[in-house]
């Protein structure tokens, strides 16, 4: 992980711990005011540590390519993204797709009968398993190597979009989510099961200081109060410091986004306080992450691969700890979680009954076990995003 912009005398842990109770905050007293509870509920430090944390921890979290040009043609610039309209449909619903599990004759009736080809018919049966009374799909299956296998089924078959969907309706077979009515509202990218497209809104040099300033002014509004006024002399020394210091980096920050240092999403499909995505060109490391744009404009946000799962509490002595949960690690560097199925054989084996222990010695709380123990990201960026 790069750390050119990490301070001194805070570290990566407390940052992350730090960031994370200031956006659960922020969103649990959106249509508040909040300066009171900030400065009550989050240590000081953490008026420093917002912005540099957001710049600097949570691309750990986020892996940008550096040929994502946030000021190409495509999107407009800085700040906005494109015209093109949120289509309902991202997919036409009525071609031929890929369904992620076949009954078993409907498999081998019409479609294994219908190819000639051997070769053909032993790369079908590799990404097709026969589980009981259906073939189940490859949860891992690419979205090239998804093309490839319908490209099989529209040379070889007379099949089309209603003789899948019947065959999921008789059998009980979930739709492709790009093919569920139910997530018609969703755009998914060519890997249905791994990406989203974005439509982001990054900030400006302006709307940035806007938001520098309303926290100046939260703060401004505290100091005045009788509660900061009934602090120690010390404590109220520190809070100013440290909040003077944090609006120095905020300044930092506006002006790094007008130098198209780095970009940071204001908005994504339109909601605000979504998530905090970053672009930064001196960070190449992290995850989730954005791999490019579309021909449409819309920015490529691929759920897998990533490179850990993070779990942070205060232990029984009140001391902050992390605990990183990897697919190991070959040469002192972590093994990347390569898709949801992996992701789930840690959750479940390593990350729940870890969070378990902790929730029973009262060390987390339930928001953060939920947090920490999310059983499926795809999902959950769906939510997060577009509902």
């Amino acid at each position: 992980m790069n750390k050119e912009y990490f301070t001194d005398n805070i570290s990566d842990e407390t940052l992350a711990q730090l960031i994370d109770e200031t956006l659960r905050l922020e969103k649990n007293n959106k249509d508040r005011n909040i300066s009171v509870n900030l400065l009550k509920i989050i240590p000081v430090v953490a008026m420093i540590a917002l912005v540099i944390g957001l710049v600097n921890v949570l691309p750990v979290f986020l892996n940008v390519s550096n040929d994502v040009d946030p000021n190409s043609s495509i999107n407009g610039g800085v700040g906005t993204l494109t015209d093109i309209a949120i289509t309902s449909e991202p997919y036409e619903q009525f071609e031929l797709f890929l369904p992620d599990a076949i009954e078993k004759y409907f498999y081998e009736d019409k479609i294994l009968a219908f190819i000639t080809d051997k070769r053909t018919v032993n790369t079908m049966n590799s990404y097709y398993w026969l589980d009981g009374s259906v073939y189940k799909l490859d949860p891992n299956i690419t979205g090239r190597e998804r093309k490839e296998i319908l490209g099989y089924f529209r040379e070889y078959t007379d099949l089309t979009y209603g003789d899948m969907f019947n065959m999921c309706m008789d059998y009980g077979i979930p739709l492709p989510k790009n093919v569920d009515p139910a997530y018609a509202h969703i755009r998914f990218g060519d890997d249905v099961n791994n990406t989203l497209l974005l439509d982001i809104e990054w900030y400006t040099y302006d709307t940035y200081m806007e938001r520098a300033e309303q926290s100046q002014k939260w703060f401004y509004e505290y100091i005045e109060s009788d509660e900061f006024m009934e602090l120690p002399d010390e404590d109220r020394e520190r809070i100013i410091y440290n909040q003077n210091e944090y609006y120095k980096r905020e300044e930092e920050y506006a002006n790094r986004i007008k130098d198209e240092d780095f970009y940071l999403a204001r908005t994504i499909n339109g909601k605000s306080g979504a998530d905090w995505l970053i672009y930064n060109k001196n960070i190449v490391s992290g995850d989730p992450h954005i791999t490019g744009v579309n021909s449409d404009g819309y920015y490529i946000f691929q759920i897998f691969p990533i490179n850990c799962v993070y779990v942070y509490y205060y232990d029984e002595n009140g001391e902050w700890k992390q605990k990183n949960f990897t697919n190991g690690y070959s040469n002192g560097c972590p093994i990347w979680i390569e898709s949801q199925s992996e992701y789930e054989n840690l959750l479940n084996k390593k990350i729940i009954p870890f969070c378990d222990d902790l929730l029973a010695k009262g060390l987390l709380q339930q928001w953060d076990y939920d947090k920490f123990t999310i059983p499926n990201l795809l999902e959950y960026y769906i939510d997060l995003y577009f509902n």
